[in-house]
């Protein structure tokens, strides 16, 4: 052996080990596969393409008493349209916890969550709607005074 071919292996065995990506244990992975909502579950747009549902149902939490009732279903359509419009105006990431933020204080301002679920979307429907006609008065008012 060559001098040169033993110094190439000495320097080979003394350098460092650069170690590899870390396979995760089992049970992390686990883990990591309960509940939680991933990156991509986190975005509304992509939960909701999963699901087949809009989040306002699994909100509510009664998904299954919408299903039959049709002017509950659109009572649900509405509050998610203009969440989905007062996110995208006021430009606030889309995601399900924007979303929950939102509804939440709406619920709050309105102490809708005590009431059944019937009262629940018309009190909230019928803010919604003094809201949008507080908007058009105030988009009327200006392009009126200037």
């Amino acid at each position: 052996m060559s001098e040169i071919q033993k110094r190439i292996i000495t320097e080979e065995v003394k350098a460092p080990i650069v170690p590899g990506p870390v396979q995760p244990k089992p049970q992390e992975i686990e883990a990591k596969t309960g509940n939680e909502a991933t990156p991509t579950e986190k975005r509304l747009d992509l939960w909701e393409l999963n699901k087949g549902h809009k989040y306002a149902e699994e909100y509510f939490g009664f998904r299954e008493l919408i299903a039959g009732d049709f002017k509950l279903k659109m009572d649900v359509s509405k509050i998610d349209k203009y969440l989905k419009e007062e996110m995208a105006e006021k430009g606030y990431d889309f995601t399900i916890e924007t979303y929950q933020q939102i509804l939440g204080q709406m619920e709050a301002t309105l102490n809708s969550k005590i009431l059944n679920p019937r009262l629940r979307l018309q009190k909230i429907n019928n803010w919604i709607n003094a809201l949008k006609k507080i908007s058009q008065a105030e988009k009327l008012k200006t392009s009126l005074l200037g």
